[in-house]
């Protein structure tokens, strides 16, 4: 029988590897915003507390030669061992996930509004891997937004 954390862990992955293919950059790119150095800035695993005193990973990965960051909140005791966490491998979890897309801009990444836990989910955030941090990539002739 598989591990609710690996299954959480898996799916996790998996979304991320989804978004990836949504989030690919275009081939223009002149301009980087001040958010793009965050992605630097990201490497590694960071551990911080939530607001609500829950553990903050924050932590970068490569998926297909993209950068992908993301945020995981949770008591330390649900989370995977290799994150520098509590948790022991193979026990049984108890949370669900609340995953935040930032908007264009990628501020609500930084600010992180569903940390911590609420109604029995942990809060996850994803952020763009596009230097304009926008999902789907940026066309910088749509002055609209809508175009991806």
């Amino acid at each position: 029988m598989m591990c609710p954390r690996f299954i959480l862990l898996v799916s996790l992955l998996s979304t991320i590897c989804f978004l990836q293919t949504i989030a690919a950059p275009l081939p223009q790119r002149t301009r980087k915003t001040g958010k793009a150095t965050a992605t630097a800035q990201g490497a590694g695993t960071k551990t911080t507390s939530a607001t609500d005193g829950s553990t903050v990973i924050d932590q970068q990965v490569v998926i297909n030669g993209l950068n992908m960051r993301f945020k995981v909140s949770a008591p330390a005791s649900e989370l995977v061992g290799a994150s520098g966490a509590a948790a022991g491998v193979g026990v049984n979890g108890t949370l669900g996930v609340n995953v935040l897309f930032h908007g264009d801009g990628g501020q609500s990444f930084f600010d992180f509004p569903n940390q911590g836990v609420r109604n029995g989910r942990m809060g996850v955030a994803l952020l763009s891997p596009d230097p304009q941090r926008r999902w789907g990539g940026h066309d910088p002739t749509d002055r609209t937004g809508l175009v991806r």
